[in-house]
């Protein structure tokens, strides 16, 4: 059996952005929200840097302020050019779902499953966004709890 490694990594920028203030910026912010209307959703982005090994799994841990019954879907931003003081209307473009994190309840630690998505070294931006019509709050890496990307790699 291969011997694995664990690796965390923290959110090198997080921010959010919402419709209702299309020119606001939010990028220190103790948190991250998301609502589905009027629009409002996050954006997070790691540099996972020194893996040597192939990735046995890869999850996304977020931290919620508050509960949720669906909670937030996580999807791929390819530009990760942004700078933190995005606004809505300069944010990157959503790409495709990775995963959901299903129902939560407040101050306890998310789960998202990124296992498919991520390959190995590199930077990596994704947006969390929610259906429902009841705002998610989540620690920012400004809050308490900042966003993690936690990856199991198998050495050489």
């Amino acid at each position: 059996e291969t011997p694995t490694e664990t690796f965390t990594f923290a959110a090198v920028a997080d921010t959010y952005v919402y419709a209702s203030s299309p020119n606001a910026s939010y990028a220190y912010s103790n948190a991250l929200r998301a609502d589905a209307s009027p629009d409002l959703h996050s954006y997070v982005r790691f540099n996972i840097q020194e893996l040597s090994g192939s990735v046995v799994s890869a999850t996304l841990r977020i931290y919620a302020n508050s509960n949720s019954t669906t909670g937030y879907s996580v999807y791929h931003v390819a530009d990760n050019s942004w700078p933190e003081n995005i606004t809505y209307n300069t944010a990157p473009a959503i790409g495709n779902l990775l995963g959901s994190s299903g129902r939560f309840n407040s101050s306890s630690w998310t789960t998202v499953d990124l296992t498919s998505f991520i390959s190995g070294n590199g930077v990596v931006s994704l947006a969390l966004v929610t259906s429902n019509t009841t705002a998610i709050s989540m620690s920012s890496r400004e809050g308490a709890n900042p966003p993690q990307l936690f990856i199991e790699a198998a050495g050489q």
